[in-house]
């Protein structure tokens, strides 16, 4: 396998791993009608996702913080789904 494959592979499993992290601490949410996440914009879920990932990985917390942000930050607090029905 390539370099340049196995590091999207690492970058995506990594995503996957803070978006799971971020749902079960309750930081991000799927819209029951559209299946988009959401950011919920709570700190202390937040809090929470970075607690539950320095349990379950031996990354430092400051590289977890990272991660768990940059997914975050992909999200808007409303579904865009949503958004585009309101406008209609």
């Amino acid at each position: 396998m390539s370099g340049s494959k196995r590091l999207l592979e690492d970058l995506e499993a990594d995503r996957q791993w803070a978006e799971s992290m971020l749902l079960d601490a309750g930081a991000l949410k799927e819209c029951e009608l559209h299946g988009y996440l959401v950011d919920q914009m709570d700190s202390s879920a937040f809090e929470d996702a970075v607690l539950a990932g320095r349990q379950e990985s031996s990354e430092n917390e400051e590289a977890i913080r990272h991660k768990l942000q940059n997914v975050l930050n992909d999200y808007g607090d409303e579904c865009p789904g949503c958004e585009a029905n309101a406008a209609d």
